[in-house]
């Protein structure tokens, strides 16, 4: 709602209907890469591994998909095939299963853009203080991150919202639940989420929705419940990044393990039910999974 809300701002000011959508669309795609960077940096301390990170999310299902990787090694002139406009990016179609990111949400859906760049400054501040890194406004501007979400896009606020929880509680935790009247920094952090995210989603509650907004959808596109099918429509879909991450969650510490926890646990509910009537665009969620991921 409030991109849409943007582009109307945009357009009483005196600006074309094009540059209205043309001009948020960009920086929020340049913020977006940015803060993906930046936080991929700040998790891997590596140049190197961001920047596969940035390859494995933003190509997936083009150059770090199984089928590429096929005909790149079948190929005789590798700089001919290279050069080969062929699409990888939604082999069968985007209900297949998980599209390219850019082609399929990020260029046509811009409002995912805004809501997108929120979860990642989000998640970047509160990897800070899961960590202990964080200052006194990080745990403001995290909670700010996450309170502005709802009327931006609602998956990504459901999303950042699971991760927001998870380094909450783990605060509380640790304090062993006492004094938390006086902590002030996850009263930072938890009063812009009362103040600001709640009303929202009191008011997007009392809006009308279809019957079967919500339902079971087990196994999501791959509609199976057999463990091993499952296993091989996400090999399948998520590509070369999938098998790495599970060789990299072996090599990295239990603290760094503990914080990709809560995107498994949104890659299981999003696995298991439907989130909006189309079931397709539960991608919106399992692409959260998918940066963690990459």
């Amino acid at each position: 709602f409030l991109f849409d809300f943007l582009y109307s701002v945009i357009v009483v000011g005196g600006f074309s209907l094009l540059l209205a959508v043309l001009v948020p669309g960009v920086l929020m795609a340049f913020s977006v890469v940015f803060l993906a960077r930046m936080f991929a940096l700040e998790l891997s301390k590596s140049e190197l591994a961001a920047t596969a990170c940035l390859l494995f999310f933003f190509l997936n299902g083009t150059l770090a998909s199984w089928a590429f990787l096929d005909d790149f090694s079948k190929a005789g002139d590798k700089l001919a095939f290279l050069s080969n406009p062929a699409d990888y990016a939604s082999p069968g179609g985007q209900q297949a299963g998980l599209a390219n990111f850019v082609s399929t949400i990020f260029v046509p859906q811009r409002t995912v853009l805004m809501g997108f760049a929120l979860a990642l400054l989000a998640y970047f501040l509160l990897y800070r203080i899961y960590s202990g890194q964080a200052h006194k406004t990080d745990y403001l501007f995290a909670g700010l991150s996450v309170a502005l979400l709802p009327l931006v896009h609602i998956a990504s606020f459901a999303v950042a919202g699971v991760a927001f929880g998870s380094v909450l509680l783990r605060e509380a935790w640790h304090s062993k639940f006492a004094g938390l009247a006086k902590n002030k920094k996850l009263w930072l952090m938890l009063a812009p989420v009362i103040l600001l995210a709640i009303p929202q989603l009191l008011w997007i509650n009392e809006q009308p929705r279809s019957p079967g907004f919500f339902g079971v959808q087990a196994g999501w596109l791959a509609k199976t419940t057999d463990a091993w099918q499952v296993a091989l429509f996400w090999l399948k879909n998520a590509g070369i990044a999938l098998p790495l991450a599970l060789v990299g969650l072996l090599a990295v510490n239990a603290r760094r393990r503990l914080a990709y926890a809560p995107f498994v646990l949104v890659f299981a509910a999003a696995n298991l039910f439907r989130f909006q009537p189309w079931d397709w665009d539960n991608t919106k969620y399992f692409m959260h999974w998918m940066f963690f991921t990459a």
